[in-house]
């Protein structure tokens, strides 16, 4: 099976951090911010394997 490279733009990385830092600080729960990145990279990650089943989003537009 092939395996593809996952590029993870710095735009997602800074959003990512976001997510983080609003579920850590605003609503309270550092704990379910570490899960839910873990989980998220996880799963993206997961895509170097069988990239085709999540749709390519266009930047372009």
């Amino acid at each position: 099976m092939d395996s593809y490279q996952i590029t993870v733009t710095p735009d997602a990385e800074a959003d990512l951090s976001e997510l983080r830092d609003y579920i850590a600080n605003v609503l309270r729960s550092p704990e379910t911010a570490r899960s839910y990145l873990y989980h998220l990279r996880k799963e993206i990650g997961s895509l170097s394997e069988m990239p085709a089943r999540i749709k390519a989003v266009d930047d372009s537009v």
